[in-house]
């Protein structure tokens, strides 16, 4: 039985990695692939069916972030199925110009970790979770508000 599960659960992780490659540049899964490799533990998905995720250690989570904050414009960690993110992703996607790269947590076998880290980096919880310039920006309404007072304009323009 528990070998049947330990089968069972790689399954599941390789087809979760198998879609994170076809949904993210290959750069991103480079990354998280690193990442992924680096981690010791790995829980799996239980009996009751719940979704496989990876526990990387925090200071690697916090480098993961930090590359990104810090090699793009803007970066959106996300939910595929939120209406804000899609919101959020909607008005950045208007902006062709802006180096903007989406994490998508519920697609990422780390995602729970990465926005589990987010909380302690930012306080904020929710999805999505914005950053402009390296700096935290906020959730949707503080990027839709942003954008309507010209700051969002300002925070990009900054060097």
């Amino acid at each position: 039985f528990s070998s049947k599960l330990i089968r069972q659960s790689k399954t599941v992780l390789i087809l979760l990695l198998l879609c994170f490659m076809i949904s993210t540049t290959a750069r991103q899964f480079q990354v998280v692939t690193k990442l992924l490799q680096r981690s010791s533990k790995a829980t799996t998905s239980s009996i009751m069916g719940n979704r496989a995720s990876s526990t990387v250690p925090g200071p690697e989570i916090t480098s993961f972030i930090n590359n990104e904050v810090n090699s793009h414009q803007v970066v959106v960690f996300s939910k595929s199925y939120c209406p804000y993110c899609a919101k959020t992703k909607q008005l950045f996607g208007t902006m062709k110009d802006v180096d903007t790269a989406v994490h998508e947590l519920d697609q990422m076998p780390n995602g729970q970790a990465i926005q589990d880290e987010l909380l302690n980096m930012t306080r904020q919880r929710t999805v999505p979770n914005v950053w402009v310039k390296g700096k935290h920006l906020g959730g949707n309404d503080d990027t839709q508000s942003a954008a309507a007072s010209g700051k969002l304009q300002a925070m990009l323009d900054a060097e």
